[in-house]
């Protein structure tokens, strides 16, 4: 009975570990999805009528379906604009302000989504909609996977500093962990340079 209560209260913290984990994955599923009702519901009420959905939404297909697009250089400039936001999010990892971050800024894409969703179908309907599901594919599985990558990463540091005899094992580990980011991070912006305009490009001509 005794080893059986020991057991018990042992074990009981890990639970409560394992609960909270699961809390802080699902608050960045909800800012995910609440950003991006929120982003459809503003463009309907702020930007419908104003001809900003056609407007943007038929000067961007115009010039996807005619312009050549260099992938070295579109590479180039992607990397310039994304690097100065991962180098924030790996700066921020050392504090306690990453979480807060990586789920803020899920959030943030959702917004985004929904508002873009939102100009497209106002424009071209159901077409508009595919179009920036086409638009987003596939680095954008690369970024989402990133960005919970993060959030997985930064959980266990916050959780393995109650560990410290292993902090050695820990260095090596989000070491390695932050490799894996930077060469994903890379990934996504080879996908979104040379694989993503090859999909828009027949997306616009088959409609």
């Amino acid at each position: 009975m005794r080893k059986k209560l020991a057991a018990y209260f042992y074990q009981k913290p890990r639970i409560q570990r394992s609960r909270g984990k699961a809390d802080m994955m699902q608050y960045a599923y909800v800012s995910f999805l609440l950003c991006f009702v929120l982003g459809i519901f503003g463009a309907n009420l702020f930007l419908r009528g104003t001809g900003v959905g056609a407007s943007w939404s038929a000067y961007w297909m115009e010039s996807l379906k005619y312009r050549e697009i260099s992938s070295a250089d579109f590479f180039a400039y992607l990397l310039g604009e994304r690097t100065p936001i991962f180098l924030l999010f790996l700066l921020l990892a050392f504090t306690n302000l990453s979480i807060a971050l990586g789920i803020g800024y899920i959030g943030w894409q959702g917004f985004c989504v929904g508002t873009l969703m939102s100009l497209a179908v106002m424009s071209y309907g159901i077409k508009g909609m595919l179009l920036i599901l086409v638009g987003m594919l596939p680095h954008y599985i690369l970024y989402f996977a990133l960005l919970f990558l993060y959030l997985w990463l930064m959980r266990e540091k916050r959780n393995g500093q109650r560990l410290p005899q292993a902090a050695a094992k820990r260095r090596v580990l989000f070491c390695l962990m932050g490799l894996l980011l930077f060469l994903v991070f890379l990934a996504g912006i080879f996908l979104e340079s040379y694989v993503n305009p090859y999909f828009l490009k027949k997306y616009l001509k088959f409609i």
